[in-house]
């Protein structure tokens, strides 16, 4: 299965890749193809080949009102990924886990994306338990 792995974080990009390469290496250990993207980077990737998409992005806000809007920008031009399997993720923060967990929900949900699962992490260990969980379901 190829899986792509795509987070958002201006602010604290390190830490944002830690947790996707931890996504990463649970979801190799299950056999997928999986492609690591920094989204602030890579703004035109097209995402239309892919069966499962993995998003992940920091808050905008201190009580995670927003989400960067390079996310929704990202999405739109994605290609087709209306309908595709898909995670959501967001990295542990002091008064913003749940709500940009929730912004971040309704945008993918906003480009037709089926969420099978969402999860707020805070070290790359659940990241890599995330991982090797994400693909147990079959199509």
């Amino acid at each position: 299965m190829r899986v792509v792995i795509v987070y958002f974080a201006p602010k604290h990009r390190d830490s944002y890749r830690t947790l996707a390469e931890g996504i990463a290496r649970g979801l190799l250990s299950r056999g997928a193809q999986v492609d690591v993207v920094d989204g602030e980077l890579e703004k035109e990737k097209r995402l239309s080949f892919y069966e499962y998409i993995v998003l992940g992005c920091e808050p905008a806000s201190l009580f995670g009102k927003r989400i960067p809007p390079s996310v929704d920008r990202f999405l739109s031009q994605a290609g087709v990924i209306g309908g595709k399997r898909s995670c959501a993720f967001i990295g542990k923060h002091l008064f913003s886990s749940s709500r940009a967990l929730s912004q971040l929900m309704k945008a993918m949900e906003r480009e037709g994306m089926f969420l099978t699962y969402s999860e707020i992490l805070s070290n790359r260990s659940q990241a890599e338990q995330l991982g090797s969980r994400l693909l147990t379901e079959k199509v």
